[in-house]
């Protein structure tokens, strides 16, 4: 989708440069936690890192940055913020605050 509007914007608008922001976004997802029913914003990356859970139960940081081709530094941080006490939508395998490839 992205690849065709690029080819239809650089086609209407030759001469500029379309570069895509996925770090500023944010998405409104709803989520379904047992038989709870909740509405989570979410950057783009976490959206994107949630959605690979609707096909599997547990996928590792090494997977995700390979589904997903968000960058390391990135992915961690974002996995991070879902993995919080505070929020516990993902668990981790390992206790600690940092995430590992295996994770």
């Amino acid at each position: 989708c992205a690849e065709r509007f690029k080819a239809f914007y650089l086609h209407q608008h030759s001469g500029r440069r379309l570069t895509w922001q996925t770090n500023r976004g944010h998405a409104d997802i709803r989520a379904l936690f047992g038989t709870a029913k909740h509405e989570l914003n979410v950057t783009t990356y976490q959206m994107c890192i949630l959605m690979l859970f609707n096909t599997s139960d547990r996928i590792t940081l090494r997977e995700i940055m390979e589904l997903t081709d968000i960058p390391e530094a990135d992915c961690k941080r974002h996995l991070v913020s879902l993995c919080t006490p505070r929020s516990r939508i993902l668990l981790k395998s390992r206790k600690g605050k940092d995430v590992q490839p295996n994770d």
